[in-house]
């Protein structure tokens, strides 16, 4: 409840805001028939992840739910960038999830997933220089 109450506080917490992943940490300290319960509860409710920090069982599912929440609304786009625009491949890099690099030429052309508002961003930073496929 305290965590909720700070994202509303923040706004993060609003209708369209970040998605929240629970995770259920401590696992390791229930009994078998403890453990199928809370396993069995969370499988019924969205972006809940049962794991142990400390042995680092479900570690592999938060990531997994972390990526898919992270795509989430994304759409992939295909764009050429001058080779030289070194700073709109780096922001591409580094804001996006990039599918494929191939040179040709004096251009970079990219196959990247971005969120609407990145691509957004991008268009408006970067659009000059970027030719769409």
């Amino acid at each position: 409840q305290d965590v909720e109450d700070v994202l509303k506080e923040i706004g993060a917490a609003e209708e369209g805001g970040a998605p929240i992943i629970e995770a259920w940490n401590k696992i390791d300290r229930l009994s078998g028939d403890e453990a199928v319960r809370l396993r069995t509860e969370a499988s019924r409710r969205e972006n809940v992840v049962v794991l142990s920090a400390l042995s680092g069982e479900g570690i592999d599912g938060l990531l997994t739910t972390t990526a898919d929440c992270l795509r989430e609304g994304a759409a992939i786009y295909s764009v050429s960038l001058p080779v030289e625009a070194g700073e709109a491949i780096a922001w591409v890099h580094a804001n996006g999830e990039v599918l494929e690099s191939e040179e040709a030429g004096m251009d970079v052309r990219l196959r990247v997933r971005l969120s609407e508002a990145n691509w957004a961003r991008f268009q408006t930073h970067f659009g000059a220089a970027a030719k769409s496929d």
